[in-house]
């Protein structure tokens, strides 16, 4: 890899606490990718966009690309941070793992840590770098899920938002995207009576047919009659503003949105249950499960300090052979020049005498390689790396020119 090896800017509940649900503007992850598709120099791309962080991997690395990506950030987020080479490997572990979620130990995110690597396929931006690191993190995640019973922990925002429903309760689900459908049969599994809306009547209409439950118009003042409305939807504008409730049958809204789709005064009327308030009840369910957490926790860093010994084990043997391949160069050319001075009887002598002393001339560095923990993020090596590269693509230049000559 090159120097800095993968870099990862992110924004996330984990760093700025229920201030992620107010501070963090719609995002759009084509947005994101065709912004990434005019910098020539970043080669590969991950962008993860949940309910509560916003992270992007790219390969290499660069304080350049960073300001490149901080054009793109300002006014969007309140702030972000950087990590880069082993740190960032090692979150994104984590969060396959469910490990820095808001709800801890979640399922979701390792589908949408799988699904972020997908699409980034498919966009031509997932090659042998981010395909080495988010295949291992999905293999850390379901093993974490499976060793430690997370798997069998069906927790979730959505299924922390389902507990505030009551069986009485006449429910209205605002959306019908992944998590309007994913909230939608969890209603469906507990026998709730519910309704779907939808901004795109169609996809509305076609997620309650399947359901076998009403669709509703969408339009605030079909809404009013229902006791609990659940907006699963994000809007650049508040979907249900204050003066929209008013002498109507809504007493309770679940906005599960970042940022937010129902307008903070609204609490004033009705009970509002916002991603803010979801949170605090997470970190009490959290504390809950820390004993489980820290299991799971040194499954992912045994796991995590065998991928990178594999990865370096890798990086370092490629950078031997390449040196290797160097000096093999450069000695069959100084042989060739021998040859022409020195009887070919005494040659085997010349050739073994010449590669002695490259091996100890080379030797000591090979050493420094072998002894080398973080080869990914050694900007010296890469710079090396990048000289035999140049060296020995020159060297096959010259070859093909002397073989065209001749």
């Amino acid at each position: 890899m090159e120097k800095g090896g993968i870099f990862l800017i992110k924004v996330s509940y984990s760093d700025l606490g229920s201030l992620f649900f107010s501070t963090v503007k719609p995002i759009q992850i084509e947005e994101v990718y065709n912004y990434i598709s005019k910098n020539e120099n970043i080669k590969e791309a991950v962008v993860l966009w949940t309910c509560n962080r916003f992270e992007i991997y790219f390969y290499p690395g660069s304080y350049d690309s960073v300001q490149f990506f901080d054009e793109f950030l300002r006014g969007r987020v309140y702030k972000y941070s950087v990590i880069h080479g082993e740190d960032a490997i090692k979150h994104l572990f984590l969060v396959a793992a469910g490990l820095d979620s808001m709800v801890l130990g979640e399922n979701e995110i390792l589908g949408q840590v799988k699904e972020a690597w997908v699409i980034s396929q498919e966009k031509g931006y997932s090659k042998e770098n981010m395909n080495q690191v988010f295949r291992k993190a999905v293999e850390v995640g379901k093993r974490v899920r499976t060793r430690h019973g997370f798997n069998k922990i069906k927790r979730s925002v959505a299924s922390e938002a389902i507990e505030f429903i009551d069986d009485s309760d006449e429910v209205l689900v605002i959306g019908a995207g992944k998590l309007g459908t994913q909230i939608s049969n969890m209603l469906k599994d507990k026998g709730l009576k519910f309704s779907i809306t939808n901004r795109t009547e169609a996809k509305g209409r076609n997620l309650a047919r399947n359901l076998g439950v009403k669709f509703v118009e969408f339009d605030v003042k079909k809404w009013l009659h229902f006791s609990t409305i659940i907006v699963a939807a994000s809007s650049d504008s508040y979907i249900i503003r204050s003066k929209d409730v008013v002498n109507c049958n809504v007493r309770k809204i679940i906005d599960l949105s970042t940022p937010p789709s129902v307008d903070p005064a609204l609490s004033d009327k009705v009970e509002l249950i916002n991603m803010e308030r979801l949170s605090s009840i997470s970190e009490i369910n959290n504390r809950k499960r820390e004993a489980l957490a820290r299991e799971a926790l040194r499954t992912v860093e045994e796991e995590f300090s065998k991928f990178i010994k594999i990865l370096n084990e890798k990086e370092r043997d490629k950078i031997i052979k390449k040196l290797v391949a160097f000096t093999d160069n450069i000695i069959n050319e100084e042989l060739e020049i021998f040859s022409r001075e020195i009887p070919i009887e005494h040659m085997a002598e010349v050739e073994i005498g010449i590669r002695a002393t490259r091996n100890k001339i080379v030797g000591p560095f090979i050493q420094a390689l072998k002894n080398t923990t973080d080869i990914k993020s050694s900007s010296l090596l890469s710079e090396l790396e990048r000289l035999l590269d140049e060296q020995l693509s020159k060297s096959k230049v010259e070859k093909v020119k002397e073989v065209k000559g001749n």
